[in-house]
């Protein structure tokens, strides 16, 4: 059975035209996930692993934290690693829903703003927690517009 998960990028009716088949799977018959769907989603999922998945890495991702609990010299760039693993994390929660409706099979670039996302955020969060130069609305601007240019590039450019 052919799986036919679909975005809608016009509003003709021929439906070959309009169609882009992703696979086979339990998804067949599955017509359309719209491009904006696709937005939110990335949205939705920022939201989630910025706020509810991060946990105990929100302590560990501030250097303050590590001085006042684990002062010694070998601990000193622990809040790095930290910092590392919540942006991976946040990069491809951000990532999945392209992940999914592109079959698993993305475009190269995919990975690429993948990468790029990871580095931005992990900056961007050090920035806040760590150096105090950006306040949470800062903070949370910069990762709404990541979220929009990665979307951009995946829906009109790729």
């Amino acid at each position: 059975m052919r799986v036919c998960l679909c975005l809608n990028l016009t509003n003709n009716s021929n439906e070959e035209n309009n169609e882009v088949p992703i696979g086979d799977g339990i998804f067949a018959g599955v017509k359309i996930m719209n491009i904006f769907a696709v937005l939110i989603l990335m949205l939705f999922a920022h939201i989630v692993d910025d706020f509810y998945l991060q946990g105990i890495l929100a302590k560990l991702k501030q250097k303050g934290w590590w001085d006042e609990k684990a002062p010694e010299k070998l601990y000193q760039y622990d809040y790095i690693v930290a910092l590392i693993i919540h942006a991976l994390s946040w990069a491809i929660m951000i990532s999945l829903p392209i992940l999914f409706v592109s079959a698993w099979n993305p475009h190269w670039a995919v990975y690429l703003m993948l990468g790029a996302n990871l580095a931005i955020h992990a900056v961007v969060d050090d920035l806040k927690a760590n150096k105090h130069k950006i306040n949470l609305i800062a903070d949370q601007s910069i990762h709404f517009v990541q979220i929009i240019v990665t979307w951009c590039i995946w829906a009109f450019v790729l």
